[in-house]
């Protein structure tokens, strides 16, 4: 680079590596070599202790969430410095730790003028379109999707459990059937969805390429206000609460959101090319790693 002088000596490896769990993620923190030339560092991870790969380049500070890392499963962690000539460092020493595991939320975006998460997990979403900020109901600001060419997408791990809760404020300004409020998935043969109009009423489903399995009502979302809507499933199937009441349940909802992986995790987009997208305000986007119970969802709303 124009800006570095030329240099063939590495930078000294970072020191003092730790793994901190958290329930769905785990935290790296390293202290930087002495070297003032260091510019970013590369996180390695191996499943065996002996095979690594690089999960993360050009991380720029001294600490790092790995927010892919999978239940039940032990992982070794190094880390490696890179200077101004792209000069690499000696691998740091290695470090095992697991996720924490255990009931949490696992995502929270308040939507306070930004996307971020703030869990420890780092679940910060991406925003495609121009963000319009309008004031918040449960905080300062709430984020207002047009309909037209913007819509959010969450990290493509956020879902994969074995039970789920997705819960948030909106207010729907209506248009076309078959929008989406949120959908997870990985195509149009494997998803788990909430639109607040179909050919039935508000809709909530789950298909694993076979056939949906589905809960679903004969009323719409209110257009005229502010609604708290959630979606839990669990080991007794799925149920749809609207304002901390329950609005329709199906105990025969046997798909769980693991069996799926979904990887294409949107907030406002479908994964169907011809549904339209979702117009309205968002206000306090909650994911939970089980499925809260009628009094945790009415605490929510209250």
């Amino acid at each position: 680079p124009t800006n570095a002088k030329p240099e063939l000596v590495a930078p000294d490896a970072p020191t003092a590596l730790t793994a901190t769990p958290n329930e769905a993620s785990i935290r790296l923190d390293w202290t930087a070599p002495t070297a003032n030339d260091v510019v970013s560092y590369t996180i390695l991870r191996s499943e065996d202790g002996t095979e690594y790969y690089a999960i993360a380049k050009d991380v720029s500070g001294t600490s790092f969430t790995d927010n892919e890392a999978a239940d039940g499963k032990e992982y070794t962690y190094q880390v490696y410095a890179v200077d101004k000539c792209y000069n690499y460092s000696d691998r740091s020493e290695g470090v095992k730790a697991s996720v924490a595991g255990g009931q949490a939320l696992v995502a929270h975006l308040p939507l306070e003028n930004n996307l971020n998460d703030t869990t420890l997990n780092g679940n910060h979403a991406a925003l495609y379109g121009e963000p319009q900020w309008i004031e918040g109901y449960t905080g300062y600001t709430a984020l207002k999707l047009n309909g037209e060419d913007n819509f959010v997408q969450l990290p493509y791990t956020v879902a994969n459990h074995d039970e789920l809760t997705i819960a948030c404020w909106t207010k729907w300004a209506g248009g076309d059937r078959w929008q989406r409020l949120w959908d997870f998935g990985n195509g149009t043969n494997q998803y788990l969805f909430f639109s607040p109009s179909t050919d039935s009423g508000m809709r909530f489903a789950i298909k694993d390429n076979g056939d949906e399995q589905q809960v679903r009502t004969t009323s719409t979302l209110s257009r005229t206000r502010w609604t708290h809507v959630a979606v839990t499933i669990g080991a007794n199937g799925a149920v749809l609460y609207i304002d901390g009441e329950v609005k329709a349940q199906n105990e025969s909802v046997t798909i769980k959101p693991s069996d799926i992986n979904p990887i294409f995790n949107y907030v406002g987009r479908s994964q169907f090319a011809a549904d339209p997208a979702y117009k309205g305000n968002i206000d306090d986007f909650r994911i939970y790693n089980y499925a809260l119970s009628a009094e945790e969802i009415k605490d929510l709303v209250d």
